[in-house]
């Protein structure tokens, strides 16, 4: 689970190459408390990343120069050599039809942020695959990704659990030993120490006394009948 104290510390990446939207992205996370934020017009890069720094969240294009979103994803989970196998990826994109959303689905994207974006649904996205991981299997093709079916059932054998190859179920015990086992490979965040502050004795308060007003005269009184 993420909590407020662990914001800064997610590794959180951004692949675009739309310079502006990125900008536009890092500005919306910083404002929700996440701090380390990389963006790259390059997959190439973004996965060379991924091979030795533990990423915790992957915001995906879809659209981009020579390749797109799926491919990218599909490079993602059939990757072995990533520190984190079980990196959540959210495809941003402006055209999520029907067709597309299953696509997502197919090649092991856990979420999808429609553009325009509006920094609650980008909020609940980032959040949701943080505190609600998708159950995640492994096929023989090499895949490792995300279960098609949300629902968190380790257990179910029915047809198309994924679109090919015969596939390995985690179960609900090794479903957590992984995550477990990965979240401990992860770097320990080490928060900056506390700056001592010395504290200078403050003199005691000096007693000012103010002569006493000289007398006055007693007023006249007028007694009414």
């Amino acid at each position: 689970m993420a909590e407020a104290d662990d914001k800064p510390f997610k590794q959180i990446i951004l692949i675009d190459d739309n310079r502006t939207f990125s900008s536009l992205m890092r500005s919306v996370l910083w404002e929700f408390g996440f701090r380390d934020i990389i963006d790259f017009e390059n997959p190439d890069d973004a996965i060379e990343m991924m091979k030795t720094t533990f990423v915790d969240v992957c915001f995906l294009d879809l659209m981009m120069p020579g390749t797109n979103g799926f491919r990218v994803a599909d490079r993602i989970r059939h990757n072995s050599e990533l520190r984190n196998r079980m990196l959540p990826i959210i495809m941003v994109t402006g055209h999520a039809d029907r067709t597309n959303i299953q696509r997502a689905i197919n090649h092991g994207i856990d979420e999808v942020l429609v553009k325009p974006i509006r920094p609650k649904f980008v909020y609940q996205r980032l959040m949701g695959v943080l505190e609600k991981p998708r159950v995640y299997i492994k096929t023989r093709s090499g895949y490792f990704g995300p279960d098609r079916r949300r629902r968190k059932d380790p257990n179910y054998i029915g047809p198309e659990r994924r679109k090919v190859d015969d596939h390995e179920v985690l179960t609900s015990t090794g479903f957590v030993h992984v995550r477990e086992h990965l979240a401990a490979q992860r770097p320990v965040a080490v928060p900056a120490p506390v700056p001592v502050v010395p504290q200078v004795p403050v003199p005691a308060p000096v007693a000012v006394l103010k002569p006493a007003p000289a007398s006055q005269p007693d007023a006249d009184v007028f007694l009414l009948d």
